[in-house]
């Protein structure tokens, strides 16, 4: 298996291909006993640009004011968020223990400090650490990089950044985005920007790049999805596009690459349906659940009634609401679960089977998650280009020509 590859910081230029890597910090847990890291997307393509420009992630300091927690990393970057109720005497001290970390996965940092994350305004300090390590590493390349462009979500109540710049991979000139979905005060994702979605001054970075009118590799989470479970029986590359909707040049072209280099993989090429009611009656699903627990709360007349609703509501916040808060519905009727705009992509991510979950109870990133993926996503783009042509005929036949503005007004409540 031959897994050389050359790596090259480059200034703006027109590219061939584009990856997109984001986090969404905290979009960890949701219902039915799916779980997530969401930031290894992130990770991976943090882990590219170290190959052509090494950037060291230890963790300096962690200073903590008010409400507000400040990684320093190694480089001398910072990154800071908010905790909307505040940081505790000891969440104070294990932040100090986790001074010297080094990781590329925020998510992953994260839980190493505080043990478990839940999304939804749960672990509030433990999300603010993610979003404020994610800050520290985006700014970090800003430092490093030769050029990029950078700017933030101006998506409604999020705070989310958007990092862009082109690299050179074996002689591939590619684009690449890291992006930040986020929420202040540590309440979880708001996730209408994530993906390749132009939107905003997402979209706006993306048209002055041109990556609107490239292939690109989106680059997803590590997760486990109870109803796949059964076909799972190793941790495994997850590939996915909709083969009416997506670029399936892109999608065929990882198949070839994990085949190639006998990676452990599935693929499914019927995801991320358009037009899915889902998002809609999920939401209605966890209101409903919510008023009839409301309702019966108000009949309660023992303690042991009103602590038995109280923990259902609790379970509810911080798995349930994963299911369906990051994303608006006419967004997601466009693009799906993944941030896929029409024609241009399809996802890379990674599955595990339920013994990752049952040794661990939470998803738990490992070095060969980012290692493996690099190798992977090479392969992936030199398939491309072997089929580039046919890649940009099926993304001028199926993109869509929606502006950024537009897509900025889809998140706006009427």
């Amino acid at each position: 298996m031959n897994t050389t590859a050359t790596f090259s910081a480059i200034p703006l230029q027109p590219a061939k291909l584009a990856l997109f890597g984001h986090n969404g910090v905290a979009h960890a847990v949701s219902h039915l006993g799916f779980q997530q890291d969401d930031s290894v997307g992130f990770a991976q393509l943090f882990n590219i640009l170290c190959k052509a420009i090494p950037m060291d992630t230890t963790v300096r300091s962690i200073k903590t004011e008010g409400n507000n927690i400040t990684v320093e990393l190694a480089s001398g970057e910072k990154g800071s968020a908010a905790v909307n109720r505040g940081i505790a005497k000891y969440e104070r001290e294990l932040l100090k223990h986790s001074e010297g970390l080094c990781d590329l996965s925020p998510q992953h940092f994260a839980i190493r400090t505080f043990g478990r994350i839940y999304g939804q305004g749960i672990s509030e300090a433990c999300t603010a650490l993610n979003l404020a390590y994610s800050r520290a590493i985006l700014n970090t390349v800003r430092k490093f990089w030769p050029e990029t462009m950078h700017d933030f979500d101006n998506v409604p109540n999020s705070c989310g950044e958007f990092l862009a710049g082109c690299i050179l991979i074996n002689d591939i000139p590619v684009c690449w985005m890291l992006t930040i979905n986020s929420s202040e005060g540590g309440i979880g994702p708001n996730e209408d920007s994530e993906g390749n979605i132009p939107v905003g001054n997402k979209g706006i970075i993306m048209e002055k790049l041109g990556m609107r009118k490239i292939p690109s590799l989106i680059l997803e989470g590590k997760a486990y999805v109870p109803a796949l479970k059964d076909q799972i029986k190793a941790t495994s590359f997850f590939l996915r596009w909709h083969k009416d909707s997506d670029n399936r040049i892109v999608g065929n072209a990882m198949v070839n690459a994990a085949q190639a280099l006998n990676l452990p993989y599935m693929v499914i090429d019927t995801a991320y349906a358009r037009n899915d009611p889902y998002l809609v009656n999920e939401s209605r699903r966890v209101g409903k659940k919510l008023i009839e627990l409301g309702e019966q709360y108000m009949k309660c007349e023992t303690s042991a009634q009103r602590v038995s609703i109280a923990y259902e509501v609790a379970k509810i916040a911080s798995e349930d609401f994963g299911g369906s808060i990051f994303m608006s519905d006419k967004i997601y009727q466009t693009v799906a679960g993944g941030g896929l705009f029409p024609g241009l992509s399809a996802v890379l991510s990674i599955i595990v089977p339920e013994e990752h979950i049952s040794q661990n109870h939470q998803i738990v990133y490992e070095r060969s998650d980012t290692d493996n993926g690099c190798i992977l996503i090479v392969k992936t783009l030199e398939n491309i280009m072997q089929n580039y042509q046919e890649a940009i005929d099926e993304l001028n036949a199926r993109t869509l020509h929606t502006s950024p503005s537009t897509l900025l007004d889809w998140t706006i409540p009427n």
